[in-house]
């Protein structure tokens, strides 16, 4: 004897208090001023590195290229799909909620902004980092035609840089 029961769905919301509401909003804050730290340093960093290849020219075309391009494609991911749409199957349906009520903050409307400026900025000095080392390269390669071995190859760094990643993200996993 069999018994069959309908399917009931339940949801539930959560009550979300004064000090609750704070907390969230103030969290957000904190997280959204560490982003915003983090991303202008990165970009000092880069900066950086372009003063430095400037005035030593020598030692651009031993940059790598493939670490340069995943650094782009790094910068390039939030700007495109926006970093938290890679995380929003991992998100609850309560914290969609919590989420809402942070959105009508307009703190988090700026940081947000400021972020992807930010993120902007870093994705294009990478690019023009990636420019002058492609034209030092290929400056190197007319200088010495019959010399290309001088040239730096990043087949290496390409065929290691997958597995390492690979690793690395199983391992989190």
């Amino acid at each position: 004897m069999t018994h069959f029961f309908r399917q009931i769905k339940i949801q539930t919301l959560p009550i979300l208090y004064r000090r609750q509401r704070e907390e969230i909003i103030s969290r957000k804050s904190v997280e959204g001023m560490l982003r915003i730290l983090t991303l202008s340093a990165m970009i000092l960093c880069i900066l950086s590195e372009l003063f430095y290849i400037q005035k030593k020219t020598e030692v651009t075309p031993y940059i790598s290229l493939v670490m340069l391009g995943l650094q782009a494609i790094g910068y390039s991911i939030p700007l495109i799909t926006g970093a938290e749409a890679l995380f929003e199957k991992l998100k609850s349906n309560a914290e969609d909620i919590k989420f809402s009520v942070l959105s009508q903050s307009r703190w988090s409307e700026v940081f947000d902004y400021i972020v992807k400026l930010l993120v902007l900025i870093a994705f294009l000095l990478t690019l023009r980092l990636c420019q002058k080392v492609w034209k030092s390269r290929i400056r190197l390669l007319t200088k010495s035609p019959l010399e290309p071995w001088r040239v730096p190859s990043d087949k290496r760094v390409l065929a290691i840089s997958p597995a390492i990643h690979a690793i690395g993200f199983f391992w989190l996993c």
